[in-house]
């Protein structure tokens, strides 16, 4: 088997890497094309386009196609309306017609995918063996999860009627038979009546009845619920380690199960045990939620319909219980306000600084991300009792003020701890350098022969200087693991203060502040070892905000109401962009 699911030579791993990327690119052609839906779809009765409404029919036409196509013959304006409005939005219907061929060919691959991997096409890897695997638990439920987040960015960007419309302008101009998979794609996007403008109504079995449309086995669907269940998946907890934390460090996964959990809809509607667990794991203090780059979603509104995912919602869902998350979560905003302001004063954070308190600035990252967070995710919620209290407590300026605050710090953290990555190895070579020629020196020293030195020859100390000073030149930063070389080096740091302990340096205050100085620059030695890749790709965790992608839209007045009273105010902007 090969070392790796995703290696060059794993026909397995590629195809499934290949569908994850296809589909987050059709997602982002999804949410590109949602700002450019033709103004002739609107609902605006003043729209300059509504002269083409009547040359529009929706899946009416499948049925009564030769009766709107003898009403349209019998008007030559009516026929030219039409072939203008096809000449006019050419364009932009075949991008749209494109978009939902292409999630079509998505589902397609995926369940050939399925089929091949269930038939043992791939050889040497079962569906249990690719969920055993760290990649490949991650890409078999992110391809359902991308496939089930198209269909559901899909109903609030893109309503069933105008869908209906696109696709019926296309089939007549261009021809049924010209159109590839033209049957699947009028199955997948006909209308399903919701309204995404009227979210307190859905229709009946809504959104489960859409997402069967496609059957996916469901023996799948349960081992991939199952996974994000049970485990971390992306491996978050070493970004997130406390268990306070929980809930962040699986938020991701918590958006991509409330997804899947709609392709086995039994659960939600009868799994009592499977429910409550899931909702104490991953939604026990956040019931704010979101898919995709920052879709938000209120579970106290979404699963109100199911009777056991409401049953164990409503465990939490108490006012005690959400005063008493909000309470927490305002202690460590302000707690990660004042740790904020105490690393961001002026001289505070230098390069030296950064290596003795790596862990206290990280911790300081995960307090004001998580408080970040929780606050601007739950100042959405849709229950008007959590919304008063939540919002009552922090204003929107005071949101914002910790968002760019944190923002700065890890724009600087992140810009030095690169910095000092590139210089490591030069860092390191100083620092042995300077350590192998005071270990030298002092070997040297007791010969007795160094001018203005009064001590007697001694054989014992001029070995045991000299075998110290090649035990650190033998040492090599690159070769060993950071935690056997921090040791290698502590051990070499005890033996210069047990070595004070002899008469002819205990006697002596010059040799002893010369190895205290040495003992410093072997701590030194320490922290390069300690500058790792993988702190900095903790920060990059840690600072996630693409939750945030819809929601800080609510907060573009206050940020230009800001800028204006206080033009200073804009310097934290750029590190709030990076972001």
């Amino acid at each position: 088997m090969s070392a790796s699911l995703i290696s060059e030579d794993n026909l397995c791993g590629k195809t499934l890497l290949h569908m994850s990327a296809s589909g987050s690119s059709i997602i982002a052609e999804l949410l590109r094309l949602k700002d450019n839906i033709p103004e002739v779809f609107s609902d605006s009765d003043e729209s300059q386009e509504k002269k083409y409404v009547p040359v529009l029919i929706d899946f009416a036409y499948l049925k009564r196609g030769e009766e709107f196509e003898r009403k349209l013959n019998a008007s030559t304006g009516m026929l030219d309306l039409d072939q203008e409005f096809f000449d006019n939005y050419q364009p932009i219907l075949m991008r749209f017609y494109t978009l939902f061929e292409s999630i079509v060919k998505y589902l397609s691959d995926y369940l050939d995918f399925l089929d091949k991997l269930q038939s043992g096409i791939f050889i040497q890897y079962t569906t249990d063996i690719v969920l055993q695997d760290v990649d490949g638990k991650q890409l078999m439920c992110e391809c359902l999860y991308l496939y089930g987040a198209m269909l559901l960015l899909l109903e609030r960007h893109m309503p069933g009627p105008m869908r209906e419309k696109i696709v019926i302008a296309v089939m007549r101009h261009q021809g049924e038979m010209s159109l590839e998979h033209h049957e699947d794609v009028c199955k997948l996007i006909r209308s399903t009546g919701y309204d995404p403008n009227s979210t307190d109504k859905h229709p009946k079995n809504y959104p489960e009845n859409f997402f069967s449309r496609f059957a996916i086995p469901s023996d799948i669907v349960r081992l991939l619920v199952q996974t994000l269940q049970s485990d971390d998946i992306y491996r978050v907890a070493r970004s997130f380690p406390s268990p306070e934390h929980r809930s962040v460090r699986l938020a991701n996964q918590a958006g991509m199960l409330y997804v899947i959990l709609y392709f086995a809809p039994e659960l939600l509607h009868k799994s009592d045990t499977a429910m409550r667990e899931t909702v104490d794991r991953h939604f026990g203090e956040n019931w704010i939620i979101t898919i995709y780059m920052g879709h938000v979603i209120d579970l106290s509104h979404e699963w109100a319909r199911y009777k056991a995912a409401k049953k164990a919602l409503d465990n939490i869902l108490t006012l005690s219980n959400i005063t008493s998350i909000s309470r927490q979560n305002l202690t460590w905003f302000q707690e990660a306000k004042l740790e904020l302001a105490q690393f961001l004063t002026e001289g505070i954070l230098t390069p030296e600084f950064l290596l003795r308190n790596t862990e206290a600035l990280l911790q300081c990252m995960r307090k004001s991300n998580v408080a970040l967070r929780w606050r601007l995710l739950h100042r959405r919620a849709w229950q008007p009792k959590f919304a008063e209290l939540i919002r009552s407590q922090i204003s929107p300026n005071a949101v914002m003020d910790l968002l760019l605050t944190s923002a700065q710090l890890e724009y600087q953290v992140k810009n030095m701890f690169g910095d000092l990555l590139d210089q490591r190895q030069a860092k390191w070579d100083e620092c042995k350098g300077k350590v192998m020629e005071r270990l030298t020196e002092l070997s040297e020293y007791f010969t007795g022969e160094k001018a203005l030195t009064r001590v007697k020859r001694d054989e014992r100390m001029m070995q045991w200087f000299a075998g110290l000073a090649k035990e650190v030149e033998a040492m090599n930063e690159g070769e060993e693991h950071s935690t056997v070389m921090g040791r290698k080096i502590q051990k070499t740091i005890t033996a210069l203060e047990e070595v004070e302990q002899f008469e002819q340096i205990d006697t002596d205050e010059q040799l002893k502040a010369f190895l205290g100085d040495t003992r410093e620059l072997l701590r030194q030695l320490v922290r390069v070892v300690n500058i790792k890749h993988a702190d900095l790709s903790k920060m990059e965790v840690i600072s996630d905000l693409s939750y945030g992608f819809e929601i800080l839209n609510d907060y573009t007045s206050v940020l230009h109401d800001r800028v204006r009273s206080e033009p200073n105010y804009s310097v934290l902007l750029r590190a709030g962009f990076v972001k």
